[in-house]
């Protein structure tokens, strides 16, 4: 049995937090005037869970960059969305674009009329004459396209329930609406005590995009995100400031005769980093380039509910420019020389989503919570970090998260999503909060 096309999770927009600037710090992977990013809290990879099109955004979450500090490295996480394509990659889940919507030429059941809706022996052809109207006495049985439906109703071929010529018409109106523009807003709040020590840092994201709706089983689209973190750490000592600007393309893919969905999505990214240690500072460029490759489902439960797991691969590689710490201390000026670095990140998420559509009228609210894990395989040092005393202390690869929200959709074109994460359960110290919000349009 497959949920309503316009109750599938949004999302399969690559989450806009996915593979994007997220603000996953490694607090203090080296020490610190070795740190390429003292807390990163460089865009995450994730894309985001809501900025993608509803149902056809690859998580909901996901593609946007947020503020969370990576399991235990120092370097912006790669995680796709929850959501979209989560998070991360997730198309975002949570974004409007015409999900992928059954054609509405194929049979919709909903929109069969019932024996009772129609004057007596007043059955329609299968395939309904543009010119002629049908007989009652037509033997045949009742076999209509939305299409098929809003035409013959609108002409008076065919006498049936006002209020089903009305659903049909609005379901063809929608599957013409090919193009989905959108917009989100991240912010995010960050504390690590797992060196012995405290990490804060803020971030803010902003993001748009565009995506468009192929053989009603493909969206691909562009999302461009900028935003700013600050970082600071050892009580101060080591303070950090950033501003990132990423393009990323992805795309989103419905199995045809399935509920199967699987996304992808593509980062570049690019930031400037302003640091500073004790009366040293610096400044110089970074480039990562990160993808996500996910996959997801959604199945009935009963009672209204909807149950999507998501499964999602990520990879993320950072370059960080060569740069100079220079400053005066007692009329004596001081420079230290920092070389290029390179920095790989790569983990493996999982996700699962409960949710319940609520229909009223042309309004369908969508309430869910979402729990997640983020097992990290590949991580700068091994994912150790310095303690206050210049010692490395190991961290754990696995986090866990929790989402909650809601999804609204209006007439079918128009989406609004909010939602709030925890992430760092089980981290041994780290602690992370965000909120996003995010509108769609499709047109």
């Amino acid at each position: 049995m497959r949920p309503d096309p316009g109750t599938l999770t949004p999302e399969v927009r690559p989450d806009t937090g996915t593979l994007t600037p997220e603000v996953r710090p490694d607090p203090g992977t080296l020490t610190p005037e070795l740190r390429p990013d003292p807390g990163t809290l460089t865009p995450e990879v994730r894309p985001d869970p809501d900025a993608l099109t509803p149902e056809m955004r690859p998580d909901p979450d996901t593609l946007t960059p947020e503020v969370r500090p990576d399991p235990g490295a120092l370097t912006p996480q790669v995680r796709p969305d929850p959501g979209t394509l989560t998070p991360e990659l997730r198309p975002d889940p949570d974004t409007l674009t015409p999900e992928v919507h059954p054609d509405p030429d194929p049979l919709i059941p909903g929109l069969r009329p019932t024996p009772g809706a129609l004057t007596p022996g007043s059955r329609p052809e299968r395939h309904l004459p543009r010119d002629v109207r049908l007989r009652p006495d037509d033997p045949r049985p009742m076999l209509m396209t939305a299409e098929q439906l809003c035409e013959a109703g609108r002409k008076g071929w065919l006498r049936v329930d006002p209020k089903l010529v009305e659903q049909a018409c609005a379901v063809v109106a929608d599957a013409r609406r090919r193009w989905t523009a959108w917009g989100e807003a991240s912010f995010t709040s960050l504390e690590d005590k797992r060196s012995g020590s405290v990490m804060k840092a803020v971030s803010s994201l902003y993001s748009v995009g565009l995506d468009r709706l192929f053989d009603n089983q493909t969206v691909a689209g562009l999302a461009i995100q900028f935003g700013n973190s600050e970082h600071s750490s050892f009580r101060g000592a080591i303070p950090q400031k950033a501003e990132f600007l990423v393009l990323k393309p992805y795309m989103v893919h419905r199995i045809a005769g399935s509920d199967v969905i699987l996304d992808a999505s593509l980062s570049f990214s690019f930031a400037e980093y302003e640091r500073h240690l004790l009366m040293l500072s610096g400044k110089h460029d970074s480039f990562s380039l990160a993808g996500t490759l996910g996959v997801s489902t959604q199945r009935p439960l009963g009672a209204g509910l909807l149950l999507r797991p998501r499964l999602a691969l990520s990879y993320a590689r950072f370059w960080h420019d060569p740069f100079r710490l220079q400053g005066n201390a007692a009329g004596i000026d001081l420079r230290v020389e920092q070389p290029a670095s390179r920095l790989d990140y790569g983990a493996f998420a999982a996700s699962l989503e409960i949710s319940r559509p609520i229909r009223a009228r042309d309004v369908i609210v969508t309430p869910f919570v979402e729990g997640g894990m983020d097992f990290a395989v590949l991580r700068p040092n091994e994912g150790r970090i310095l303690r206050p005393d210049l010692n490395l202390v190991s961290t754990r690869s696995v986090i866990g998260s929790v989402r909650f929200g809601a999804r609204m959709q209006v007439r079918r074109s128009v989406a609004l999503v909010g939602s709030g994460e925890y992430y760092g359960i089980g981290s041994g110290g780290l602690s992370s909060w965000r909120s996003r919000a995010s509108l769609s349009f499709r047109f």
